[in-house]
């Protein structure tokens, strides 16, 4: 068993700037499966005095808490999303 302790973090406050969808084509079948992350916490790792770290090349070191969202189309759904899409209504 390992005596190190885990790293000290800080919560960093954040907000949504866009929600994006990626979206697969599943090769056995025509459908599509679309997955997006939920961010749920973020936190900064800091050292014993509560400085941010940073990484050797100068970034920052974040510990982020997330759950996927998956979505699972067929083929007719995938081209109504898409022709959604297409006239600026995402369906989210």
């Amino acid at each position: 068993m390992s005596s190190q302790l885990p790293p000290k973090r800080r919560y960093v406050p954040h907000r949504e700037l866009r929600s994006v969808w990626s979206y697969f084509a599943m090769a056995d079948s025509d459908h599509v499966m679309g997955i997006k992350p939920i961010v749920v916490k973020v936190a900064r790792e800091v050292d014993e005095q509560g400085k941010p770290k940073n990484t050797p090349e100068g970034e920052p070191v974040y510990y982020v808490n997330w759950h996927p969202v998956f979505r699972h189309l067929t083929k007719a759904e995938w081209d109504v999303l898409k022709l959604m899409e297409k006239e600026g209504d995402a369906g989210d």
